[in-house]
């Protein structure tokens, strides 16, 4: 595509749709051709009934596959995506709880923020693990489970400043950032999306393109590279009758993400009284 090539791991027979545009920068809208050459014919992938999902042939790993859209991201866009991916990806951390691997974003007095339904227990001890080869040890210092998030600190953290700002609701625009499972876990990904509007709890944000495995815990940010919060799973819809375990029960990407600002989380992170595990 674009006549660009992008080495994406897949775990099954099978690519989503949304891997392809994350991949290349694509907008949610973007419409994506799959295919593949046998015997000097051009031959489309098939997909599954939602349209979400190309089907691959059995021998697809020893196989060359082509995409194209209809719609290319202007360049713009492509160097907004890149300055920001280059100012986070070194702040941006793979994260393994007590149950679940995420994702955790560095932000002030060498702290971390994540999701804590990966699971945690207060002062326990975790790796993190980031771009080029870097491990930290960090120590669980703050968890809410009713907010569903968590800090880690550690001494050999960079002690750097937080880069604050807002999602401003519907229609906005931001750039997510994590380890979602199936995609090189050596460097972090960088995804746009656009906000769609509030739960109806009216305090968390959903957003498009979707939640996958891996995606909890990672920021979001906004149009102006500043952090505006993190995702904590996701969701089919605006309801919040969903639950974070019907999410984590099902291997498929979730229509939504669902996202907590950072007001609210500084706000609750300054009332204390921290949970001992979750």
């Amino acid at each position: 595509m674009m006549d660009k090539e992008k080495n994406v791991a897949v775990s099954g027979s099978f690519i989503t749709v949304s891997s392809i545009r994350h991949a290349f920068l694509l907008p949610p809208d973007a419409i994506v051709k799959f295919w593949f050459e046998s015997n000097g014919m051009k031959i489309n992938c098939s997909m599954n009934e939602s349209g979400t999902t190309f089907l691959l042939p059995g021998n697809w790993s020893t196989m060359e596959f082509f995409a194209k859209s209809n719609r290319v991201p202007c360049p713009f866009e492509v160097e907004k995506a890149n300055r920001i991916k280059n100012f986070w990806e070194n702040r941006v951390f793979r994260i393994t709880g007590n149950k679940l691997t995420g994702t955790c974003v560095l932000i002030d007095n060498r702290r971390a923020l994540t999701a804590a339904h990966l699971s945690f227990k207060l002062n326990e001890k975790y790796t993190i693990k980031g771009t080029g080869n870097r491990e930290f040890s960090v120590t669980s210092v703050f968890i809410c489970k009713h907010y569903d998030i968590a800090i880690l600190q550690s001494d050999a953290l960079p002690k750097l400043g937080l880069s604050m700002g807002s999602l401003w609701g519907q229609g906005a625009k931001y750039f997510m950032m994590g380890y979602p499972n199936g995609v090189d876990p050596s460097n972090p990904t960088i995804t746009k999306g656009t906000i769609k509007g509030y739960m109806d709890d009216c305090f968390h944000l959903v957003g498009t393109p979707g939640w996958k495995r891996g995606y909890s815990g990672a920021p979001f940010i906004n149009d102006s590279g500043r952090l505006a919060g993190i995702v904590l799973g996701g969701t089919s819809g605006f309801s919040v009758n969903t639950t974070i375990q019907e999410c984590l029960d099902s291997s498929a990407e979730q229509k939504y993400a669902r996202i907590l600002g950072i007001g609210a989380i500084i706000q609750r992170h300054s009332q204390g009284n921290s949970d001992s595990e979750s």
